[in-house]
C-alpha cells in the first residue's frame, strides 16, 4: 500500500467514526456497526440484541437471521 493508499484509508476511517458518533448521539441504544465494504454488519449493541431476540453471546447474528427476525417483528 502506498502513502496516498493509506491516507485515503485513514480518511475514510476517520469519516465511518464520525458517522458512528453522530448516529450514537441520535440514540445510543441502539448501535450497529457495518463494514460498507463486505456489506457486513461488524457490531451491535445490546439494546439490539434485547430488541430482536438474539443471544449477546451468540456473536452478531447472519444477515439471514437479522432480517427474519426484523420480519417477525414488524408484523
Amino acid at each position: 500500500m502506498d502513502v496516498g493508499d493509506r491516507k485515503r484509508a485513514e480518511e475514510a476511517l476517520r469519516r465511518s467514526e464520525g458517522y458512528l458518533a453522530e448516529a450514537t448521539e441520535v440514540d445510543p441504544h441502539r448501535e450497529l456497526g457495518v463494514n460498507v465494504a463486505s456489506r457486513r454488519s461488524v457490531y451491535w449493541s445490546q439494546e439490539n440484541y434485547r430488541l430482536f431476540g438474539f443471544d449477546l453471546e451468540g456473536g452478531i447474528p447472519s444477515d439471514e437471521a437479522f432480517f427474519s427476525a426484523f420480519i417477525r417483528g414488524s408484523r
